[in-house]
């Protein structure tokens, strides 16, 4: 089992499962390739690796994003995991660069997913697309195989495998109000369903609507939809990784302008 990351590089590094069940590292990293861009000088390096072991080869999928172009979605392989600075044979290819057309909007371009076989053997790939406003469109590509290089196509428009049910169209406008709602948010759940007593991520008893996010996980201390109902609190405090997080009301569609809450805040020391 390898850890797989790095940003401009291929970093590997080998995991084990320890006696009490957790993961951790069996040995130092490994640089795998020393430059992960194709092709590109400046902008952002590759990074978003999603590797896997598909036939003879191991392929890591990456993003990188040239100055003035769009996302790009390339891919290296190799038939070894011995690194080219110790003779190791790696090949990178460009493989998708591409904007796509959301309700006649256009992206930054179709980048950085996996690859998944279905259960009738077909290939397919998930990426996604900034959007603007909305955020990330995710976009699913059809996947052919040539000389060991995954092909992609991608559609603006296509039939998706196994027939499945389309989500309900959302409103565009929908409530800027603070109110807390009246069921606990399912986003309070951890994976086995508990929520720690305490700490940073502690339930406070605030359910924010899904319309509103935060920019990062907020200190649950800090915030409060129940110290005074309509409002939103915040409090002000000491400077930790997760403080000074903004919030802001997410767009609901492709074609909408992000604006203004009207918000209502309070600070108290």
């Amino acid at each position: 089992m390898y850890l797989v990351y790095g940003g401009g590089k291929i970093i590997s590094r080998k995991l084990q499962q320890n006696g009490d069940g957790t993961v951790g590292y069996a040995g130092a990293e490994v640089t795998l390739v020393d430059n992960a861009n194709i092709n590109m000088t400046g902008g952002l390096n590759a990074e978003g690796s999603h590797a896997y072991r598909i036939g003879e080869y191991y392929y890591v999928f990456m993003i990188q994003w040239p100055p003035g172009g769009n996302r790009q979605q390339l891919v290296w392989r190799s038939k070894s995991l011995v690194p080219q600075s110790q003779g190791g044979t790696w090949e990178g290819k460009l493989l998708l660069d591409q904007r796509m057309p959301v309700q006649g909007q256009l992206g930054d371009g179709a980048a950085q997913g996996g690859v998944v076989q279905g259960p009738d053997g077909n290939w397919h790939s998930v990426v996604f697309q900034d959007q603007g406003p909305v955020g990330r469109s995710p976009q699913l590509a059809n996947i052919t195989w040539q000389d060991g290089w995954p092909v992609y196509d991608l559609q603006p428009t296509m039939t998706i495998p196994g027939g499945g049910t389309p989500s309900p169209a959302t409103d565009i406008v929908v409530s800027d109000e603070f109110d807390n709602g009246s069921t606990k948010a399912g986003y309070w759940n951890s994976a086995d369903g508990s929520v720690p007593a305490s700490g940073e991520d502690a339930y406070n008893g605030s359910n924010l609507k899904l319309q509103w996010q935060w920019n990062h996980n907020p200190d649950n201390n800090d915030w409060s939809l129940t110290e005074r109902p309509g409002y939103l609190r915040l409090t002000t405090a000491a400077w930790r990784r997760t403080s000074s997080t903004p919030i802001t009301p997410s767009a609901s569609a492709p074609t909408a302008r992000r604006v203004p809450a009207r918000s209502r805040w309070t600070s108290r020391t």
